[in-house]
């Protein structure tokens, strides 16, 4: 399955809900900044006014890198109220999708948009119109990975990169997002896990759109993502791990659940132990919610996606839920 809705999951951990908003909020006040990673099926739109607090792995101007572990659901650190009801991608007055109400949105379209796209953002006064750029399609870029980082390498010329990486070990874990000025990029990672999900925007220098309303950039990018195992063979102790593993009631659910995930980035490996042994001992660190834990794995491998994740699918949000209250009691 293709990279799905990133942005709310991942990018934008929290749901922005407008609040005491007006059909004419943008009237008098500071242009809104809006940031476009524009690579064909994918795209990701920030939005921001001046005072808004930062998401984690959110686009920005600064070039860093943060990150952050995990346990359970990902905590709500920026809550910011705003007028965007909507956002949607147009072509040839059709609705190619639309977004939730809040300050940030992912799309992943079916197919490559077309010539005279556009953005259309809704609900803060007259709709702002941003004509997409054409997708960045000179650059080749690939990944991989070690115990200490993970390596975006760009053949081609580009202005920066934009990569996050998660964990997938269903309950917990650590998430890394990086911008560059540069490519390629080396993308910190933590020992503690030892597979993640990649995915990278490598972009251009912006289309710029400047008004009383809105200050625009709109960058045409390129986009991959991919699975990535960091392990390195600890002899012993790694086999004493799998060993563990495989005699856990959990093992089953978590390799098919890790297969599934696996073959969801076209990415499949014949080497599952680096997802299920830490999918397996995050479940059983918690004896009592055992049950709770595998319906939430076994939701997922019925549901597989292909993201840098911390919370679930839609389909799963229950599943998950039910875990995630048993383990906090």
């Amino acid at each position: 399955m293709p990279h799905q809705d990133w942005g709310r999951r991942f990018g934008a951990l929290a749901l922005l809900a407008c609040t005491q908003c007006s059909g004419g909020e943008d009237e008098g006040r500071a242009p809104r900044a809006v940031s476009v990673l524009a690579a064909g099926a994918p795209i990701e739109i920030y939005t921001r006014r001046p005072g808004d607090c930062r998401t984690f792995g959110e686009f920005r101007d600064e070039v860093e890198c943060e990150s952050k572990s995990w346990r359970g659901l990902v905590l709500q650190d920026c809550l910011t109220a705003s007028c965007v009801r909507e956002m949607r991608i147009e072509q040839d007055g059709e609705v190619l999708a639309r977004s939730e109400p809040g300050r940030h949105a992912a799309f992943d379209l079916p197919e490559a948009y077309s010539a005279g796209t556009k953005l259309v953002i809704d609900g803060c006064g007259d709709p702002i119109e941003l004509t997409l750029p054409e997708p960045k399609d000179d650059v080749e870029l690939s990944f991989s990975a070690d115990t200490q980082r993970i390596d975006l390498d760009v053949d081609g010329q580009s202005a920066g990169s934009f990569v996050k990486a998660g964990t997938y070990a269903f309950a917990e874990g650590h998430m890394v997002a990086c911008q560059t000025d540069r490519a390629p990029a080396r993308i910190p990672v933590s020992d503690a896990y030892s597979f993640y999900r990649a995915a990278a925007f490598v972009f251009d220098e912006p289309v710029v759109v400047r008004t009383d309303r809105v200050h625009a950039e709109l960058f045409p990018s390129a986009h991959a993502i991919r699975t990535l195992s960091t392990r390195v063979d600890f002899g012993p102790l790694w086999d004493a791990a799998v060993a563990a593993a495989e005699a856990s009631s959990l093992f089953d659910a978590c390799a098919e659940a890790c297969a599934s995930a696996t073959a969801a980035c076209d990415d499949a490996t014949d080497d599952l132990m680096p997802c299920a042994v830490p999918c397996v001992a995050a479940g059983e660190t918690e004896p009592n919610c055992k049950a709770e834990y595998q319906a939430h794995v076994e939701c997922a491998a019925a549901n597989p996606t292909c993201e840098s994740t911390a919370t679930p699918s839609i389909a799963c949000e229950q599943a998950e839920a039910a875990w995630t209250t048993c383990a906090e009691e």
